[in-house]
């Protein structure tokens, strides 16, 4: 499924009514990247926008970790490194020439 949705993605990566952010960006660098977001988009950035957890209007939700909203964090960068349970998806994956193009194209490798 990554496979499809980055190809889908890289459709549009030189169209100039779009900005491509990587995850990674936003959890380590989210004010300048949620700055860049609004740039982008020709508005200011609210001062809410900073600490967005506390204003959330969805608090609690069954597909998050911990099960509620709070900061973001860096846990999952580079979690498949942590936890052995992921060293098969990971095999399979760093195995799929496709996959591993898209990550060296998407400045991954």
């Amino acid at each position: 499924r990554w496979i499809s949705a980055i190809k889908v993605g890289l459709k549009y990566l030189d169209n100039p009514k779009v900005i491509t952010i990587k995850y990674e960006d936003l959890v380590l660098n989210y004010q300048s990247t949620v700055s860049t977001i609004f740039n982008f988009i020709g508005e200011n950035l609210h001062e809410n926008l900073k600490a967005w957890h506390k204003f959330a209007t969805i608090k609690k939700s069954p597909n998050l970790i911990g099960k509620q909203i709070g900061e973001i964090h860096v846990k999952s960068i580079r979690k498949h490194e942590k936890n052995s349970q992921f060293s098969t998806i990971i095999d399979k994956f760093t195995k799929n020439t496709e996959a591993m193009d898209l990550l060296s194209k998407l400045g991954y490798l």
